[in-house]
């Protein structure tokens, strides 16, 4: 989808990349809404997968009758290599760094809370609801509390 966004942005002559990436979030708003107010008032999860499916089908019908070929370069052509600015090192390496910090607290909570606070073995701390469709995003008397005995 980026590729075809950077074709017409190429052709139209000015940067409208962002205007694709904004058209993209309110769908996704717009979707995750919908989803919400159907999943209130009892739809099925598997009617609104349908209806979503059979959306997107007939979306991409129509959209990919209209999409631009980009032209390839011949097969003979060499492509160059483009390094980064050096001013990307720095930031590049501190979201690597909050990612892998991230991932390393997300991977080994479990087991400090399991070995350390004594929490359960073969459940996480925090249950969803089985009879909510949506989790108890709000619903903290489901929290169990940790034996440290």
């Amino acid at each position: 989808m980026n590729s075809q966004a950077a074709t017409v942005e190429k052709l139209y002559g000015r940067p409208i990349m962002a205007f694709f990436h904004g058209t993209w979030s309110v769908a996704s708003l717009i979707a995750a809404g919908l989803g919400g107010f159907l999943a209130g008032h009892d739809v099925p999860v598997e009617g609104y997968f349908l209806g979503v499916a059979l959306f997107v089908l007939v979306g991409v019908g129509i959209a990919q009758s209209r999409l631009i070929v980009e032209e390839r370069p011949a097969a003979g052509e060499k492509h160059s290599l483009v390094l980064l600015p050096h001013s990307l090192i720095l930031p590049g390496m501190l979201a690597f760094c909050v990612l892998l910090i991230e991932g390393a607290i997300g991977d080994w909570s479990a087991v400090y809370l399991r070995e350390s606070l004594g929490g359960p073995d073969h459940a996480p701390v925090w249950q969803p609801d089985p009879r909510s469709r949506t989790g108890p995003a709000c619903d903290r008397s489901r929290i169990e509390p940790l034996n440290r005995g």
